[in-house]
């Protein structure tokens, strides 16, 4: 008996989009849970965060109470007895010092051949400074037109920031990192001499090799003449 052969089950299946369209919020949680995670707090001290309920999916049950929730631990890392990590975590110390949040695309050169050529140092790597990561036009984009992000774009999670150059928006992304330091950046490791940390679009400001006073617009045609580099509000 041969069994038929389903179409691989589109990620708007598994995850409903509502559940993640709110992309900005999504980054912004990130850098509040790094704070959580990274900024020192006295033993036993409560960080309360913003939270809302969604009515869309409740339970019967009784919440468990916040005791056993924190006594009552699956955290191998700490100790294989489930009471023991609320004992030893007490010696966990990480810092508030992370002031960047680096990015790292995903490496497979078996499905994507430009990763078999030496271009740059793979796999992709960017970054931005913690405020610009949570300023409202950065956004983590899982979409496109309302669809599921195609593979051409980035898939399944690009970073897009307007007002940057194109190269900050890091695509297919694996990876995300709260650092200290700047983290090191593809295009810069390859061309620091071109290609800084902040890449800001300022048609004022000329790259080393061309003009950025005037941009050509996508779909405009090959033969439309360019237009002024529009400022991205910030």
């Amino acid at each position: 008996m041969k069994t038929p052969k389903l179409p691989p089950l589109p990620p708007s299946e598994i995850t409903p989009p509502e559940r993640y369209f709110s992309r900005r919020e999504i980054m912004a949680g990130l850098a509040g849970g790094a704070a959580l995670a990274i900024g020192p707090t006295a033993a036993g001290e409560a960080v309360r965060l913003k939270h809302s309920k969604n009515a869309r999916f409740s339970a019967s049950d009784p919440p468990s109470s916040r005791k056993d929730i924190t006594t009552y631990n699956n955290f191998y890392e700490f100790c294989t007895n489930k009471a023991d990590p609320a004992r030893l975590d007490g010696r966990f110390r990480p810092t508030s010092r992370a002031r960047y949040v680096a990015f790292k695309t995903v490496l497979r050169p078996e499905e994507m051949p430009g990763q078999r050529v030496p271009v740059l140092r793979w796999p992709y790597v960017e970054g931005l400074r913690m405020d610009e990561a949570v300023h409202p036009l950065t956004i983590l984009a899982v979409s496109l037109y309302g669809e599921v992000l195609p593979n051409q774009n980035g898939a399944p999670l690009r970073l897009v920031v307007p007002w940057k150059y194109g190269f900050k928006s890091i695509k297919s992304i694996v990876e995300i990192r709260f650092t200290e330091r700047q983290p090191p950046r593809s295009w810069n490791i390859s061309a620091p001499q071109e290609y800084g940390f902040y890449a800001n679009v300022n048609p004022a400001v000329d790259h080393p090799r061309w003009s950025q006073a005037r941009e050509h617009r996508i779909g405009s045609g090959v033969f439309a003449p360019r237009v002024p580099t529009a400022l991205a509000s910030r």
